[in-house]
């Protein structure tokens, strides 16, 4: 792809539009709720019993959570398929927000870098994104300093000071910032479990699990977390337009074919006022 449609508002904003618009229709969103059991009944569907103890029933499920996680609350899972589960392996991203006093560091959107010294992964600079972002930071620029790790690594359990003493030292070695003085505001942002690893016998671990969920009607596994596939976000988009498909229009897609061969991609060109779907 040669060119991106990014939102003025920046990237979090389709979801807002897409919640507004949800709860405009009648929908309800529920934050803060976990799940603490999910039971299934051929004449009734599923029985979703949450931590606070409330219970939820639907003969339709979409599940966006790590696939693991799932099995890990589905009561209907097998020994066979908790063990394909533990198999799946998932790592978690740290990334740092640092607001810098420059205006302009590199042209490009993102840089993954190279040098051993560094210990960050890649460098979003949203500037180039989008003039627009920076409403409010005028004068400065946001950098996005990604680090990728497991549970278990001391990173992903350093307090906010420790990060902040890393992303220095990787500013510095990378020539972005002359001293410490320039990281004028810093926010730390852990996010667990976003990137599915392809390793190993997992290929054969993921299509047991896909085959004994394919037996419970009305129940669908999108996005990268639950389908344990690297989607993009138009991947994870196009899955949750194809499952409400599935439910309301009786339709027949099959979710585990999308980003693999792109079977399912769309034509699509950007127009004055984003992007239109062909």
């Amino acid at each position: 792809m040669d060119q991106f449609a990014y939102l003025l508002g920046g990237n979090g904003e389709v979801y807002l539009k897409m919640a507004d618009k949800f709860q405009a229709n009648g929908g309800r969103i529920h934050f803060n709720k976990a799940a603490d059991k999910i039971e299934f009944n051929e004449n009734t569907g599923y029985r979703i019993t949450l931590t606070d103890g409330e219970v939820i029933e639907s003969k339709d499920l979409i599940s966006t959570m790590p696939i693991n996680n799932l099995i890990d609350i589905f009561e209907p899972a097998t020994a066979e398929i908790s063990q394909s589960a533990k198999a799946l392996k998932f790592r978690n991203t740290i990334i740092l927000y640092v607001n810098i006093s420059k205006e302009n560091l590199f042209k490009d959107q993102w840089l993954y870098i190279q040098d051993n010294s560094a210990v960050c992964g890649r460098i979003t600079n949203f500037k180039n994104w989008v003039p627009e972002i920076q409403e409010g930071n005028e004068g400065n620029i946001v950098l996005a300093l990604e680090y990728w790790c497991f549970k278990n690594d001391a990173i992903w359990s350093m307090d906010e000071a420790a990060l902040r003493e890393i992303a220095i030292k990787d500013l510095l070695t990378c020539k972005f910032i002359n001293s410490e003085s320039e990281a004028i505001g810093f926010h730390p942002l852990r996010v667990p479990k976003c990137y599915p690893i392809y390793f190993g016998d997992d290929k054969f671990h993921l299509d047991r699990i896909s085959t004994f969920f394919d037996g419970f009607q009305g129940l669908q596994l999108i996005g990268r977390y639950g389908s344990f596939k690297y989607n993009n976000q138009d991947h994870s988009i196009l899955m949750g337009h194809l499952a409400a498909e599935n439910i309301l229009a009786n339709k027949k897609n099959n979710l585990w074919e999308i980003n693999s061969d792109y079977e399912y991609q769309e034509s699509s060109t950007i127009t004055a006022t984003g992007l239109a779907v062909g």
